[in-house]
Formats: C-alpha cells, sequence, structure tokens
C-alpha cells in the first residue's frame, strides 16, 4: 500500500494568529497541524516540507522566531506552550499554563523570550526557554515564566512587539482601545483613538522602519496610521463603502507602502500613508482575507530587483511594488502573490478547514471524489493526474456532514447532516436541491446509503433509533426501521436487504418492503457499538462490521454467525470498506490513527499505514480502478493511495507474454484461504468483454489490464502517450483527461489554442502613468516632421513601447529588431508575462526557455521548447531517431522529468520524456521510480525489449517473485530477460534457495549457459587455483551453481579485493554481483559486511546515490575499523576515495559504464510526501522519511525510506543491522 497524494487541510479562520513567515518559509494553522511550506532554492516554486502534528491537541496561535529559523511556538487547546524545532520536527519546550493560551508572539532581543496571551484575554506572560544541557532521550525542556501584564480593562484582541526596538510592544484589545509598553518610557493601558465605539481592534502592525508608527485596523474596517507617542492619529485610510479591512503588512522594500486583505472579499489593496485612497485594488480570491504578511524574496530574486531598478531609470513610471505576500483566505486557502508580477507564485486550493468525515467515488467518474466535513460542505475534488484538485463545493453550511452516498446514474449526492436531515446535492450547480427531514428537525442523521439497484431509494441512519427508506423523488417514506438505539450505519444489498449498525453492539439485516411483517436478523458479537457494516461484494450472505471495540467481524447472515474477526486496531473502527473487484480485501479505519487492510481469507492484516495524524473516518474504493483508495481524517486532510504492492502477482502476471490474460479474472468468489486471487465482480466482466473483443488489437488489451492493475490514475495519461509513439493520430481517440495532462509534442500547439479560445475574453485591465508634456510635445513635433528614428526614441523613454514598434519599420525592418530587442530586455529584466509575444517575434526562443525555467515554471519552458520541433517533421514514428529530437526541446524535457521526479511523480517524468519521443529516457524515469511493471510494459508497447533498463525490470521483478515464493513466476520473467549477463545472474541468484526439482534445476542451468550440476563442480575445481580473475570469478559461479555456498562465499571475500586492486581495469559491477550471490545463500560474517559495505559504497558513487552515498561511505569506514587494518586485503589508503581525499579514485569511480540502468537517485512515487504521524528517521541515513516506508524488522527502530532503500539494496551493501535488504 503507498500513499500517492495528500490534500493538506485548509487554513482556521477563525483563529488570530493563523499564520507565521521567517525568510524563504511560512507555516499555518490547521485543526491538529503546523504546515510548513519552502521556497524551492533558486526558484519561485514553493513545496510543503513538513507537518508538525501532536495527536488529538488543537493548536490555536503560531509564531516564528525573529533570528532562529529552526524554532516555531506554537499553544494548543490543552493549555500548553511548545517550541518547536522544525528541522527535527519535534517540540524542543513546553509548558503547562493556567488557562487556554490564545495569542503567541516572539520578544526581538538577545535573550529567547515568547509572549503568551492567557486569561481569556486579560494577561500577557513572557516565557523563557530553560538553559540545560541537551534533553534526554529527546524529551522537551521546560519553559521558565519570566514576567506578567496583567492590568489590562479589556480581553487582548491582537499584540505585536516591534521588529526593531527592543521593549516595544502594542496590544488591541476586544473594546477597541489601545495599550502600549515600552522601554524606559510611561506605559499607557487602554487608551481609546476617538469617542467612536469602533469595534474591536482585528489587527496592528509596526512600521519596521519606524519607531513609533504602526497600522491598526478596527473590526468595523477603519484603516488608520497611529503614532505611539501620545496615541495620536496620523491618518485614515477610506475604502470602498461596501468593504471593510481586516489585515495589513507593511512592504519593508517599498517604505511608507502597505497591503491590506478586506474582510468579506478577496481583495488585497496597496496603499501609500501619503494617500488616504489605494493605490491598488487586486482581487484575488472571492473568499475574504484572514491573514496578509511579507515574506522574503530569495537572494538570486534580490538581485534582479535591483537590476530591474537601476534600468527603470529611462521609463518615467511609479516605482515598482516588490515583495511576495503570503495570503490566507477564509475558506481554507492559501498562497504567495508576487506582488510587482501581480501573480501567484504558489496557490493552494481551499481544503476543508475541519474533521473530514466521509468520502465516496462517484460511480459514473471513475476520478471524482465527494468528501463531507464538520465545516458543513460537501467538496468534489479530481483525481485523474494523481493529486487531488478541487472540481466544486457548497458554500460551508451549520450542520455537519456524517456521511455522503452518490445516486447511481445522476450527478446527485446525498449527505447525512446533524441537524437539517439528508440532504440531495446536485453536484453540477454546487447547490442543494432536496431536503429530507424524516428523522425529524434537529436530529442527527449519521449515515445515509443510495441503493444501486433500485435508485428511487435512500437509506439513512439517524440519532432518532431509526433506519428510515425513503422514496428519493416523492419522498415517500418506505419503511421505518426501529432500533433500541441510534443507528449510525446502514448498507444496500440489492434492492431489498437492508443491513444496520447500532448502538447497541448488535447488527441487523431488515428486509425492505416486504408483504410480510418479518422480523430483523440480528447479529450479535461485539461488545461495544457498532458504528459501520458493508456487504460482501462478491457473496450476498456475507457482511463486515466494525465496531468500538477494536475489532471488524465477518458475518455469514444465512447462518447468523460471525466467520471471521480481525484483531489489531487499537481504537474505534470507523472508516470501512470492502474492495469490490479484489473481494479478499477489507480496508478500514480507526480512532488509532491508523488504516489498515485485511485479508478475509484469513482474517490476517496485510498492511498497516500511520501516516493521517488523527482519528480515520472515511474510506472509499474507486469503482472503475479498484486499487484505488481515499481515506479522510480529522486531521482535515485527504489522501490517496495505491493498493497495487497488496497483489503483486496478479501484478507481474500479465508481464510474462505466454500468460493469458482472462486468467487474472474470475467470477467466483469463496472466503477459503485456497481461493487464488483474481479480478472479480463488475471490473471483471468488463475487462473480460475487452478482451474477447477482436476488434480490439492485442497491445491495446494489454495496455487496458496494465491500467486497471495500477492505482495512480497518472499511468492513463501515459498510456495516452503510448498509444501515440505507436501511431495513434487523433486526439479524439485518446483518454478525455489527455489534453488537461502531458501531451505530446505535436499536440501542444493544438491543446494551447484551444485552452485560448476558451480564455479569450479573459484580459488583465491596467493604467499607465503619464509621461512628461514636453516629451510628448516633442515626439509630436519629431513626427510631424518626418524623424522616425527620433520619435521612437523618445516613445521608449516614455515607455509607450507600442507606438515605437508600430512605426520603427518605417525606418527599417533592422531598427525594428533593434527596438524589440531593447523591449525584450527590458521585460527580461521586469520578469513581465508580456516578453512572450516579442520575443517570439524575435525568434528568441532560447531566451524564452531560459526565463521562465528561472522562475521555475518548467512546465512553460517545456512547451515553449516544442515549438523548436522542426517544421518538417512527420508524425511520431513508432522508433523515433536521436536525430528528431530538438536539442532544446529534449533539454528542456528532461529538466522538467528530473524536477518531476525529485517530486515524487516519475509516472509523470516518463510521461514527459514519451511527450518528446525519448522513450529511453521515460524507462529511465521508470527505473529510478521503481515503477517496474509500468517500464516493461511500456518496454513491451514501444517494442523496446532489448533496452537495458526492461532487463533491469524484469530481473528485479524476478527477486520480487522470489520473496513471494512464487518461483514459476520468477522463472518466467528471467527468461524474458534479453541481456545474456544479467540473465546468468538472475538464474544463478534464484539457484541458491529454489526448492524445485533437479530437472528444473538443469533446465536452468542450460538456460544460464551452464553445464549440468556434475560438470560444473568439475569445472569449479580445475579453474578457483588459477591466478587469473576472470577464472576465479567464473569459479565463485560454478560454485553457486552446484550449491557449495561455503566454498564459493570463501572464494568471493578472497577475489572481491583483487577485482578492485588500484592497478587493475576496475569493474565496481562485477565485485557486486558476486557480493549479491554470496548475500543470497545467508551465511553472514565480518569479512562479507566489511566486503559489502565497500563495494556498495563503491557502487553509489558510480551511481550517483547522493542520497545514501555518505552513509554508505561511513558505514563502510566503520566496518573496515571494526575489522582492523588490512582485513580482506584492504587498507586505509583504499578508502581515501571514500573520504573524499584522493580525486583520482573519484574520478574514476565515476567514468560512465557501458551500460548501467541504475543510475541515478532513486524517488518513488510519493517520495515527497510528508507525514502526518511525526517524525520517523531512516536507519540508513539518519534523515528524516518522507514518503514510503518499509521496515527492516519488527522494530519501529528498523524504519527505512523505500527509495534509499531501494538504492541500498541495488549496491548490494548489508544493513546496519547486518541483514540483506529486499525493497523490491
Amino acid at each position: 500500500m503507498r500513499a500517492i497524494s495528500c490534500l493538506g487541510a485548509g487554513t482556521q479562520p477563525w483563529i488570530s494568529s493563523v499564520c507565521t513567515v521567517h525568510k524563504d518559509r511560512f507555516a499555518y494553522v490547521s485543526t491538529l497541524a503546523i504546515y510548513i511550506y519552502q521556497r524551492e532554492s533558486g526558484c519561485r516554486e514553493w513545496s510543503l516540507k513538513s507537518i508538525l502534528t501532536e495527536p488529538r491537541i488543537s493548536i490555536s496561535a503560531l509564531s516564528w522566531h525573529p533570528t532562529q529559523q529552526k524554532l516555531l511556538a506554537s499553544t494548543t487547546s490543552d493549555d500548553r506552550v511548545c517550541i518547536w524545532n522544525v528541522e527535527q520536527q519535534r517540540i524542543v519546550f513546553n509548558v503547562k499554563t493556567t488557562s487556554t493560551p490564545i495569542l503567541i508572539d516572539w520578544i526581538p532581543s538577545e535573550r529567547e523570550q515568547v509572549s503568551v496571551v492567557l486569561d481569556g484575554g486579560r494577561s500577557i506572560v513572557t516565557w523563557t526557554p530553560q538553559q540545560q544541557p541537551a534533553c534526554n532521550n529527546g524529551r522537551p525542556q521546560h519553559l521558565l515564566q519570566y514576567r506578567t501584564h496583567s492590568a489590562f480593562s479589556s480581553p487582548i484582541a491582537c499584540l505585536q512587539w516591534h521588529p526593531k526596538q527592543p521593549g516595544h510592544l502594542a496590544v488591541g484589545h476586544q473594546d477597541g482601545t489601545l495599550s502600549f509598553y515600552a522601554a524606559a518610557a510611561k506605559v499607557q493601558l487602554n487608551v481609546r483613538l476617538t469617542k467612536e465605539d469602533d469595534g474591536e481592534v482585528c489587527s496592528l502592525q509596526w512600521d519596521p522602519l519606524a519607531e513609533d508608527y504602526l497600522l491598526v485596523v478596527h473590526r468595523q474596517g477603519l484603516l488608520r496610521l497611529v503614532s505611539s507617542q501620545g496615541v495620536t492619529i496620523l491618518a485614515n485610510f477610506r475604502h470602498p463603502a461596501t468593504c471593510r479591512a481586516h489585515c495589513v503588512a507593511w512592504l519593508p522594500d517599498c517604505p511608507g507602502m502597505f497591503v491590506s486583505g478586506d474582510d468579506d472579499s478577496g481583495v488585497v489593496r496597496v496603499w501609500t500613508v501619503g494617500k488616504e485612497t489605494p493605490l491598488e485594488n487586486r482581487p484575488l480570491q472571492v473568499s475574504g482575507v484572514r491573514s496578509v504578511m511579507l515574506v522574503a524574496t530569495s537572494a538570486e530574486t534580490q538581485q534582479d530587483e535591483e537590476a530591474k531598478a537601476n534600468n527603470c531609470g529611462e521609463a518615467i513610471g511609479a516605482a515598482p511594488i516588490l515583495g511576495s505576500l503570503v495570503c490566507l483566505f477564509a475558506n481554507g486557502g492559501a498562497g504567495v502573490h508576487d506582488l510587482r508580477r501581480n501573480k501567484w507564485d504558489y496557490f493552494k486550493e481551499a481544503g476543508h478547514v475541519e474533521t473530514v468525515f466521509a468520502c465516496a467515488f462517484s460511480p459514473d467518474e471513475s476520478c471524482t471524489l465527494a468528501t463531507g466535513s464538520f465545516d458543513g460542505s460537501v467538496k468534489l475534488w479530481t483525481c485523474a493526474d494523481g493529486e487531488t484538485r478541487p472540481l466544486n463545493s457548497t458554500p460551508g453550511r451549520e450542520s455537519i456532514i456524517y456521511s455522503v452516498s452518490w445516486a447511481p446514474s445522476s450527478p446527485l449526492l446525498a449527505a447525512a447532516t446533524a441537524r437539517d436531515g439528508v440532504l440531495i446535492v446536485d453536484t453540477q450547480g454546487a447547490r442543494v436541491a432536496q431536503r429530507l427531514t424524516h428523522h425529524g428537525r434537529g436530529v442527527s442523521v449519521f449515515c445515509v446509503a443510495w441503493c444501486a439497484d433500485d435508485p428511487r431509494r435512500i437509506a439513512s441512519a439517524g440519532g432518532d433509533n431509526c433506519c428510515v427508506v425513503v422514496q428519493h423523488k416523492g419522498e415517500l417514506e418506505v419503511q421505518r426501521c426501529q432500533h433500541p438505539g441510534s443507528v449510525y450505519g446502514c448498507d444496500w444489498s440489492g434492492a431489498d436487504r437492508l443491513a444496520t449498525a447500532c448502538d447497541d453492539a448488535v447488527v441487523r439485516v431488515f428486509r425492505v418492503a416486504c408483504k410480510e411483517d418479518a422480523k430483523p436478523v440480528e447479529l450479535k458479537g461485539h461488545s461495544s457499538k457498532v458504528f459501520n457494516v458493508k456487504w460482501c461484494p462478491a457473496l450476498d450472505n456475507l457482511l463486515c462490521s466494525g465496531s468500538d471495540d477494536a475489532t471488524i467481524r465477518i458475518w455469514d447472515v444465512d447462518k447468523q454467525a460471525c466467520i471471521r474477526t480481525m484483531y489489531g486496531h487499537k481504537g474505534h473502527v470507523r472508516g470501512l470498506a470492502w474492495n469490490h473487484a479484489f473481494p479478499h480485501l477489507i480496508i478500514s479505519g480507526s480512532w488509532d490513527f491508523s488504516i489498515r487492510v485485511w485479508d478475509a481469507r484469513t482474517a490476517e492484516c496485510i498492511a498497516v499505514e500511520n501516516e493521517h495524524g488523527a482519528d480515520v473516518y472515511g474510506i472509499s474504493v474507486c469503482p472503475n480502478r479498484p486499487l484505488l483508495v481515499a481515506s479522510t481524517s480529522r486531521d482535515s486532510t485527504v489522501r490517496l493511495w495505491n493498493l497495487a504492492p497488496l497483489i503483486p502477482v496478479i501484478t507481474m502476471t500479465p508481464l510474462v507474454p505466454k500468460n493469458t490474460l482472462d486468467v487474472l479474472f474470475t467470477y467466483e468468489f469463496s472466503l477459503n484461504e485456497e481461493w487464488v486471487v483474481r479480478i472479480h465482480g463488475e471490473v471483471a466482466k468488463t475487462m473480460v468483454e475487452i478482451l474477447t473483443n477482436n476488434q480490439i488489437d492485442q497491445m491495446r488489451k494489454f495496455l487496458s489490464v496494465s491500467d486497471l492493475l495500477h492505482g495512480n490514475p497518472e499511468v492513463t495519461n501515459l498510456w495516452d502517450l503510448v498509444m501515440v509513439l505507436r501511431g495513434t493520430k487523433e486526439m479524439s481517440q485518446l483518454s478525455k483527461q489527455y489534453p488537461r495532462g502531458i501531451v505530446h509534442s505535436t499536440h501542444v500547439a493544438t491543446c494551447r489554442l484551444a485552452d485560448a479560445t476558451q480564455e479569450e475574453l479573459k484580459a488583465a485591465g491596467g493604467h499607465g502613468q503619464r509621461a512628461e508634456a514636453d516629451l510628448r510635445r516633442a515626439a509630436n513635433s519629431f513626427l510631424r516632421a518626418g524623424a522616425l528614428r527620433r520619435y521612437c526614441e523618445v516613445m521608449v523613454r516614455l515607455g509607450e513601447w507600442d507606438k515605437a514598434l508600430s512605426v520603427a519599420p518605417g525606418v527599417s525592418f533592422e531598427y525594428w529588431k533593434q527596438i524589440n530587442q531593447k523591449r525584450i530586455n527590458e521585460l527580461y529584466v521586469n520578469e513581465s508575462e508580456l516578453v512572450l509575444p516579442n520575443a517570439l517575434a524575435q525568434g528568441d526562443l532560447q531566451g524564452l526557455v531560459t526565463f521562465y525555467s528561472n522562475r521555475g515554471q518548467l512546465e512553460e519552458s517545456f512547451a515553449l521548447s516544442c515549438l523548436s520541433r522542426p517544421k518538417t517533421e512527420q508524425a511520431a514514428p513508432v522508433v523515433p531517431s536521436e536525430e528528431s529530437f530538438s536539442p532544446l526541446m529534449s533539454c528542456t524535457a528532461r529538466a522538467v522529468a528530473e524536477n518531476l521526479l525529485r517530486k515524487g511523480a516519475p509516472i509523470k517524468a516518463a510521461c514527459t520524456m514519451l511527450a518528446v519521443d525519448d522513450d529511453h529516457s521515460a524507462l529511465q524515469m521508470l527505473m529510478r521510480g521503481n515503477e517496474l511493471e509500468l517500464l516493461v510494459t511500456v518496454g513491451r508497447a514501444l517494442n523496446k525489449t532489448h533496452d537495458c533498463h526492461v532487463d533491469r525490470a524484469l530481473a528485479l521483478l524476478a527477486i520480487r517473485a522470489r520473496r513471494l515464493k512464487e518461483w514459476k513466476l520468477a522463472i518466467d520473467l528471467l527468461t524474458e530477460i534479453k541481456d545474456f549477463e544479467m540473465k546468468r545472474q538472475g538464474i544463478l541468484r534464484l539457484l541458491v534457495n529454489f526448492p524445485g526439482s533437479r530437472s528444473v534445476r538443469e533446465e536452468l542451468l542450460k538456460e544460464a549457459g551452464l553445464p549440468d550440476a556434475e560438470k560444473c563442480a568439475k569445472r569449479a575445481n580445475e579453474i578457483k587455483m588459477f591466478d587469473d580473475v576472470e577464472n576465479v570469478v567464473e569459479a565463485v559461479q560454478l560454485l553457486m551453481a552446484v550449491g557449495d555456498f561455503e566454498e564459493a562465499v570463501d572464494l568471493g571475500c578472497r577475489i572481491i579485493p583483487e577485482i578492485l586492486q588500484p592497478h587493475r581495469k576496475w569493474n565496481p559491477e562485477k565485485a557486486l554481483r558476486i557480493t549479491e550471490l554470496i548475500q543470497e545463500t545467508g551465511i553472514v560474517n565480518d569479512r562479507i559486511r566489511l566486503l559489502s559495505a565497500y563495494v556498495g559504497a563503491l557502487i553509489a558513487i558510480r551511481r550517483g546515490y547522493h542520497q545514501i552515498s555518505q552513509s554508505l561511505i561511513e558505514n563502510a569506514i566503520i566496518e573496515l575499523r571494526r575489522s582492523g587494518e588490512g582485513s580482506c586485503g584492504l587498507h586505509e589508503a583504499q578508502f581515501h576515495a571514500l573520504s573524499g581525499l584522493d580525486s583520482a579514485m573519484i574520478n574514476r569511480l565515476k567514468e560512465e559504464p557501458s551500460c548501467d540502468p541504475d543510475r541515478g537517485n532513486v524517488h518513488v512515487t510519493g517520495s515527497n510526501l510528508p507525514s502526518h504521524s511525526g517524525i520517523r528517521r531512516c536507519i540508513l541515513t539518519g534523515m528524516p522519511i518522507r514518503g514510503p516506508a518499509m521496515k527492516l524488522d519488527d522494530s519501529e527502530l528498523s524504519m527505512v525510506c523505500l527509495s534509499d532503500a531501494i538504492m541500498w539494496a541495488k549496491c548490494g551493501a548489508m544493513s546496519p543491522l547486518g541483514t540483506a535488504i529486499n525493497p523490491f
């Protein structure tokens, strides 16, 4: 089970200190976590760096240390003040307070002090970290109370310490008054600015460039500039009549200028202290602005700003507005807005701002997901590209949404609420179309289920002790199923059977609209409340239930008996789903923060994920992509998961050509252990129809099966591009999601033209500055005199480039090119989007690509580079030649692909390379993302079966099959390898533990090009005493083949140092192959550990595994020092290269091997996703784990990052625990 994506929680609009910034980072508060974003080095791109979480505790305020980026202070609802180490993702200081803290701010001084507002806003307490030695066992140290201010007559609404004047504090109160503290000055308490009631002070900001000036915003929208000396109003600023300010921020790079955010709209206004009305009004969003803060500009951007300022003297106009603004909105959205460019550098769409209780995939649109939340909204998301992106949303209501259920064949959605009954939502219009109140006004409805077999019927379970079945359109009540307690869950089987989950710990099955008044079937066995029930999709007599007793039970309804009980959860079970295509899989979510996948045949838990930071409530399986699962939680996030790793045999079987695809499907299911996993249900029927359709070619059938067997929706884009390379010319023959994904270079212009047609009415209005009247009159005179060149020069000085460019051809075409180039240079300096038409007209594609690349807009630069494709090129051939590539396009595509790979999106990276016909690099991206099945599938589809990446993927898949004891499948995969040496190595590794018969072993030896066992033994004895390295290596292989492992290991340990002697022609790969064979035997001693560490370090450097190379070097040095100088013929001098002292040795290591498919860092899908469940450190590298992880043993301390584990295993190095690693 692998994480695909995470939709982070939205910001909480009701918290005052919702956001904080420090240099190139910003953080905001969600329900149970702090989300930290960081700007990528050298560009404007932002990414989620980490999630700081305290389980079950809501965070109420936060503030970043003014000078130390690693320290972040927060307050929590359990009356605590915490100081986090952001880098280590843990609390380093904390203290228990006397009441709930509501505000927090660091004091800019030499001493690390933080002020917290307590006692309902009546007092300010200052704390300082206790100076002690490093804490033991990572336990937080305590904070010491330093000072208390409590003489306030009104509760505090906001406060800020002056960033440059030590000891200066401004406080805003709920009654509209202000208080000021200043070092060696009179304290001013609860001073009112005017006699009028201006309302609560909702924001105040010291001017960082002045000693006593600050901006003050009142709840009624009044915005003033105030002097703390005497508390006098220096200026009043006027908003439009219907608008009011909510927050403000100074622009330090523009003295005297500031911005404000409107309370009831997403408008940000730019002001100057010398003018009472705004200079600019920028509508950024529809929802109101909750916070605005300036984030530091990167060093590169700052240099560009200075260069731009130095070059703006030629044009007359207003000074540019500099700075990047972090904006948070009332709907939960957040982003970074570049004020000068008036463009988002980053924007995160609004997520839920409270607990997400439910989720459900649409039965018609496979990638549309509906979610319902405590915040009262129903949101729709598309998962078409592997990420969760918003489609639509209902306005947040006062009533909580507990459950959602789609209509079988319409865009309607039923939502169960806490007080408004059942809402029928029109998802296309995002409106409530109908309201069903059969449970009564104000009664909570906990679950709703729309009948799939009879779309007229809707069942709902509520707090009135009833499960009600109603007729949807006429609101006719069909049946009321009475219970002895609240009903929390319900689910349909067919059109007439309904299962319910009740507070009395009993599961009941009712017959709906039955003529006979039959009593329900009662299933007893749970010891606590039953919360959810789900029918088995394969057998209509099976039902599963989840309970507060932390168990999941499977019931045989006909026998009225529990036949399976699944133990493992440590909290109440809430989310529950039965996979419709793989009916042996049950997925559950619990209050213990975990998601578990169970094998219903054995009641065994086969996967556990703890990425959520709180209770897991919602679980949903995608109807048309059954290996895609969504989950929701009290941490307010929505996560997507891929179940493909749980059915490895099914995903690998189609890769063997002799296996017919129809063996993957079945119409029968049994809960017995002997039942072989197959694809079942409606999905199986659909696929069988495709496989038996003679009008569909075999490759399309193969790709259809491969698409089904992958949980990541990104693969659809991959198959579209494969079909384009196979000769599909019409876009209509591809998926409907194709134009919204990564398109082939020949389709870029078509897709962009379509987008432009849709948006042609969108235009950004603007107003410029009027130039000097004298210059205008002079220009007019030049024009009338026919001095066109002089006229153009004056127009350039005035900044009216269009007029200059329109007249310049009258001088000459070369002169027009000179003017246009000046304009382009200025636009490049100003980073203006207007450069696009001018540069295209000039033919400056290289400059445009560089321009967009430097800004981090790699997709845009890639699209432009596609224009450099030769005009005469025909439709993409099946096997394109290297000469057909445009160098600019290919280089740009490579940069985009590498960026996507680093972000944990290897499938998108492969799509990018396929878009420019570079199938070899696409296979490399899939290899580096460990998408082995996809790699083999794409290679076969593009007739690239001889590519080294395909052979290597087959070899690794054979290792996976061996681990699963699927020996026949492993042999079949190995026989598909075209490279003889790679095939032989795979067979030799397999034979070490192969349990097959002697005849099968002989066949395998023959396949590996070796004689029978007797001849192998004889040959090994003949050559093992030779001094020739090649003969000894062959002897090791032969001894392995005949099972003489001890002698083979001893001989291998003696020959590896000889292979790596400095005077020889190095072949670290040969040493690696011997190391791999030795590890297969399971024999471990100091020599083997030392040699595997040394060889692993050499291979890591050679392959460019920068993420783990230093850790491998340290591991090798430790093993050498443990074994002693001279062990295995190794000496300290040979380790100088590992320490970076011997540059000649390093250069020798980095020599490009003839063909190594394993070169380059590995980044598996989701490897950039931060965890919500606290920090975990990789035992291999010591670094925090992001994305998928695995354990080396049963201990939590043996966690390793999956990407690191794959590289470590490919290097043949043993783990620090002295065990082999097999992450494949």
